[in-house]
């Protein structure tokens, strides 16, 4: 399984050796040895591992990949996307651009990136994945090089406090992702509430179980996140209590737009759930959106064959959400951005 981490200055050696396997074949198409990623020295490397966000993908403890993120605000530069020869073709180039552009800061508002106009295989590639081309023009060794852009769309992680199959809570969010992409947002839902295990305080540590590092390492790459959870009992049920107790102690919720969708069609029985729900949400600084939180009262039977809500109304209600945090997104961006100028 693919896993992947920011690379830092100690890393510099084994990047370094990935980087110049990888680019040997690029070389050939030039018959030049004489290209940059041929010629950085390892003390270029470190100054650069130092100076941008470097993801690397590990397979078990081998870098396989690795790619460059230099941020220029609002644009995130992507360079030196490397894949060990024999790991190429096993889709493991899309895997990590989808990473560095999945974790790139809030504040990236489009990705761009260059690859060598004789790299058919390079350009297919982030064609593929949504680069399209705007320019041409020489590099530092003269090589052409094909200039292409993405737009960052920014991402709602939806969690869902139920694990039942035909759960109300879970097709509404599912609907909701379904509508994010009017306003332009994608959406995501986290399903593995049931891999995480009890939460204990003496694991939450640096060496988190699996399970719970993917949770937040989802929370944390997305925009922003949206509940959606029956009340049992009077309360949270206790799988999506579990979840939420692995989010107190890291930070990956902090200052992050937070909204929820109470289907109850009690919504004032739920009322104590939610409070309850609010009262986590203050424990990590979440940033609660009031648009973003909402009652739409609905049955089961509102549940389609494609397991989502067809009902216009809740659709439009469900995309007034998706507006309100977008435009959290978009002001806490500006913000942020600001404040990267001082």
């Amino acid at each position: 399984m693919l896993q992947f981490r920011r690379l830092g200055v100690d890393d510099a050696g084994e990047a370094l050796t990935l980087q110049r396997a990888a680019f040997v074949s690029e070389a050939a198409l030039y018959e030049t040895v004489r290209i940059p990623p041929l010629i950085d020295t390892i003390d270029d490397l470190r100054r650069e591992l130092a100076a941008t966000i470097t993801t690397g993908a590990f397979l078990d403890s081998r870098l396989v990949g690795s790619a460059r993120l230099t941020l220029e605000l609002p644009t995130g530069w992507i360079s030196r996307v490397a894949v060990a020869p024999d790991q190429q073709g096993r889709g493991f180039g899309s895997a990590l651009l989808r990473e560095v552009e999945r974790t790139a800061p809030a504040t990236v508002r489009r990705f761009q990136l260059a690859a060598a106009n004789r790299s058919a295989n390079n350009i297919g590639l982030y064609g593929h994945l949504g680069y399209v081309e705007f320019g041409r023009g020489p590099d530092a060794v003269g090589i052409e090089m094909v200039f292409m852009v993405k737009p960052r769309v920014p991402g709602v992680l939806l969690i869902s406090g139920s694990l039942r199959t035909r759960s109300v809570n879970s097709a509404v969010l599912r609907t909701l992702a379904d509508v994010a992409g009017l306003v332009g947002l994608t959406a995501s839902i986290f399903d593995a509430t049931t891999e995480l295990p009890y939460f204990d305080p003496d694991c939450d540590d640096d060496h988190l179980p699996r399970s719970v590092a993917a949770l937040r390492r989802a929370i944390g790459a997305a925009n922003a996140l949206v509940f959606s959870t029956p009340e049992y009992a009077g309360a949270l049920p206790g799988a999506f209590k579990n979840l939420l107790d692995w989010t107190v102690g890291g930070m990956e919720m902090a200052d992050k737009p937070v909204g929820w969708v109470n289907v109850s069609n009690n919504p004032g029985r739920a009322a104590a759930t939610y409070s309850s729900l609010e009262t986590v949400l203050g424990y990590v600084n979440a940033d609660v959106v009031p648009g973003a939180c909402v009652a739409i009262p609905l049955s089961h039977t509102a549940v389609g064959p494609d397991s989502m809500i067809a009902e216009a109304p809740v659709r439009t209600e469900l995309t007034k959400v998706c507006v309100a945090l977008r435009a959290r997104i978009d002001d806490r961006a500006l913000v942020e951005w600001r404040a990267g100028q001082r």
